[in-house]
């Protein structure tokens, strides 16, 4: 027994070796994404916590970077974290009593193979990539406590808590569900002491989102928002079966109808399956859902399956043909992203658009309008300065809080972006770029627009609005209407997603009384520190569709409607 045991291991040990393997080579030769150098940017400057996530890719990206070159030097501890989470996910299963075989293991990478999402997430540095690790090492020292409940698994259960949070706000629905699937936990001290460390850790980064007007629950909780759509609903469980492999769902689902659970722990694991299908497919009435949010369900779907197909010959028998058989289908789509002709071009092999845009641009520092991947991929591709100027065609993002463009201010710049009358069009090679330069830049997306607009309103179409209208320039700087290089005016738009427009500004001469109001365009003049103050009547467009909509005053330079001021929910419709 001694030596089966042994030649197990070994079987364990040298797939896993494989599967690093390949995950590195996967990983080194397959381009860059654009969330991935948005991740490597934030990177190269370290924080407790940005716009979009919690810190931890950040750290990853950091921690590749000093350990390797390119690509790898963004997706390293990637490749290591994913080898490192399914040794824990191994770990639990052996110490669950798992009855060890070579079947066993082959079962074990077959099923961790088949779930696409974890497949992609071997090579494709994401915030997902450390939550599954800490999800894995909170999944073991949950069981460990359930066992004995001493101080070391208590700090290790804190300990790995605090890195879920730090990876993704969702996972403390992984908590949450454990929790509901034992509330005696809530009897236990230890356990409420394990949370407290949990928060403790965690106050660096509460601390952070104060300081910083907490973007990041602004951005999940309400930014995100939107009205229902059918289409949102429905598209859930496809997207699902897409992400987990249709095979491997449905086996997942046949287990959990035909066996009860066999102990509290595994009632927790089909509590955390169960509760992030349903809780997720329920947002989806509040917006789209991204396939991945559920990923984290991947961990117990793996340990179910494999306990499953250790006493049950059918459901190994399954996993060992038809679920196997489907790593083919995984298997072309992992090789169709190492060749750049394919549909992976777009989003993975950008590099000969970032560097043609350095070579017309040469050392001076680009601007992109309403884009936080183009200036991340342009930083990662030429290691050159780049920003972006954020308005209402695109959200915010972690460069509204680093506001780099301030620092450019009387620069010259390149501004990469279409803008009617002002664009040129530079070729380099196969590649046409479209920009112009500034000489002496100034921004002015972060004037501050206030309004005496009521939270929410309703007109109809060809309605009047009025508003009294205060615009500050924070800036060190005059702002100008009529300034050649970088004009701005005040604009109300009405938008969401998909539609947005801009509504006319009425006249002085069509305005009723005889206090001015503002034209389009209007006279701002701004000295650095100074405010105005004036009445402004503007109209809901003739033709604007029925519908709720985010209304904002706001000024508009070259990138269109700046994004940053209040946002007033209006509703628009047929009868007042």
């Amino acid at each position: 027994m001694g030596n089966k045991t042994l030649t197990t291991r070994g079987l364990f040990g040298w797939l896993l070796a494989g599967w690093v393997v390949v995950n590195l080579l996967q990983a080194a030769f397959t381009g860059i994404s654009n969330d991935e150098a948005y991740y490597a940017l934030w990177g190269q400057h370290l924080d407790w916590g940005y716009f979009d996530h919690p810190p931890m890719v950040a750290l990853f990206t950091f921690l590749s970077s000093l350990l390797a070159p390119g690509a790898l030097g963004v997706r390293l501890m990637t490749v290591l974290a994913q080898a490192l989470t399914l040794w824990l996910v191994w770990r639990l299963l052996e110490e669950s009593g798992l009855k060890k075989s070579d079947d066993t293991v082959l079962s074990f990478f077959i099923v961790a193979a088949s779930l696409v999402m974890v497949a992609a997430l071997g090579f494709v540095t994401t915030p997902d990539v450390p939550l599954l690790l800490f999800a894995a090492l909170f999944l073991l020292n949950y069981r460990r406590f359930l066992q004995r409940a001493n101080w070391a698994n208590l700090l290790l259960l804190g300990l790995s808590m605090a890195g879920m949070v730090y990876s993704k706000y969702q996972s403390v629905l992984v908590i949450g569900f454990i929790v509901l699937s034992n509330p005696r936990l809530l009897l236990n001290l230890r356990f409420w002491l394990s949370g407290l460390l949990a928060l403790l850790l965690l106050a660096p980064h509460v601390y952070w989102q104060y300081l910083n007007d907490f973007p990041s629950f602004q951005y999940h909780l309400v930014a995100r928002s939107a009205a229902f759509k059918w289409a949102y609903f429905l598209e859930f469980l496809p997207n699902q079966l897409a992400v987990f492999n249709p095979l491997t769902l449905g086996l997942v689902i046949y287990v959990l109808v035909k066996r009860r659970s066999a102990d509290v722990f595994e009632r927790g694991l089909r509590f955390v399956i169960v509760g992030f299908l349903l809780f997720f497919w329920a947002m989806a009435f509040r917006g789209h859902v991204e396939p991945h949010w559920t990923v984290v369900a991947s961990l117990p779907m793996l340990i179910l399956l494999v306990r499953e197909a250790a006493v049950q010959p059918r459901v190994r028998r399954f996993i060992h043909t038809w679920v196997l058989g489907s790593l083919g289908l995984v298997l072309l789509a992992r090789v169709a992203l190492l060749i750049p002709a394919t549909a992976a071009k777009a989003h993975f092999y950008t590099a000969p658009t970032y560097e043609a845009i350095a070579a017309v641009a040469g050392d001076v520092p680009v601007v992109f309008g309403s884009s936080f991947q183009k200036p991340s991929l342009y930083t990662f591709h030429s290691g050159r300065l780049s920003t972006t100027v954020s308005s209402i065609n695109n959200r915010r993002t972690q460069f509204d809080l680093w506001q780099w463009e301030r620092g450019l201010e009387g620069q010259r710049v390149f501004v990469c972006a279409n803008i009617e009358g002002r664009s040129q069009v530079y070729t380099v090679g196969d590649q046409r770029i479209e920009g112009f330069f500034v000489e002496s830049f100034r921004a002015t997306q972060r004037l501050v627009v206030t309004t005496d607009l009521p939270e929410s309103g309703a007109s109809a179409p060809g309605d009047t609005v009025r508003a009294m209208v205060t615009v500050f320039n924070p800036y060190p700087y005059a702002v100008q209407a009529d300034d050649s290089v970088m004009p701005v005016r005040v604009v109300p738009s009405l938008f969401t997603r998909k539609v947005k427009r801009k509504c006319e500004v009425v006249p002085p001469a069509a305005s009723v009384g005889a206090a001015p109001v503002w034209s389009a365009p209007n006279a701002l003049n701004l000295a650095p520190g100074a405010s105005l103050t004036t009445p402004m009547v503007f109209v809901v467009p003739d033709d604007m569709p029925a519908g709720t909509y985010n209304l904002i005053v706001t000024t508009e330079g070259l990138f269109g409607p700046a994004l940053g001021n209040r946002l007033h929910a209006w509703k628009v419709c047929t009868q007042n």
